[in-house]
């Protein structure tokens, strides 16, 4: 019934997010699959490991390089293993964090906390004002000895809280 929804209307999300629609970049599952599907869609099954890697590419580069592989390799004599051969290129581009990966890990480095790449990718995810409250929490401690678990979970929040304000905001406009 109505107590129902104002339940739910009042749990809406934690305060600390943006208020109003938000576009929020892919998540690093989201570019994974990007990747993966393309490399897929031109016959080349890729590595855990390697989706992963290129995923952190921007995606022009990390298409590029999946073109490499279809046109031979940078010798153009053929790519026996796309996967490792596409690793080694990654390696060599040497990429440094993103904008995004690097503003969050400079917050948790002046905060004592040490994030890895892939939670800086998560939180990289999101708007920058709430991977920052993520930070802050937990520069504070308080969520145990595993940091990834707690960024994981509170970046799957926010992406939903987001997610259900675009769709809200869509039902405005259904064709009665």
């Amino acid at each position: 019934g109505g107590e129902e929804d104002a339940e739910v209307k009042a749990d809406a999300g934690p305060s600390h997010y943006s208020s109003g629609p938000v576009a929020l970049p892919m998540s690093p599952e989201e570019k994974m699959m990007q990747v993966r599907n393309y490399a897929e869609s031109h016959s080349i099954r890729l590595d855990d490991q390697c989706a992963k890697k290129l995923s952190r590419l921007p995606w022009f580069r990390a298409k590029d390089l999946i073109d490499e592989v279809l046109l031979g390799g940078r010798d153009r004599q053929g790519v026996r293993n796309p996967s490792r051969y596409l690793n080694n290129r990654v390696e060599k581009l040497t990429v440094p964090l993103g904008v995004e990966q690097g503003i969050a890990m400079e917050l948790a480095v002046s905060l004592g906390v040490v994030l890895n790449n892939d939670a800086l990718d998560e939180l990289a995810s999101i708007p920058r004002k709430e991977s920052h409250a993520i930070i802050r929490e937990l520069a504070k401690g308080s969520h145990g000895s595993d940091p990834m678990s707690y960024v994981m979970e509170e970046v799957y929040k926010c992406r939903e809280y987001f997610k259900s304000l675009t769709n809200d905001e869509n039902d405005d406009f259904e064709v009665q």
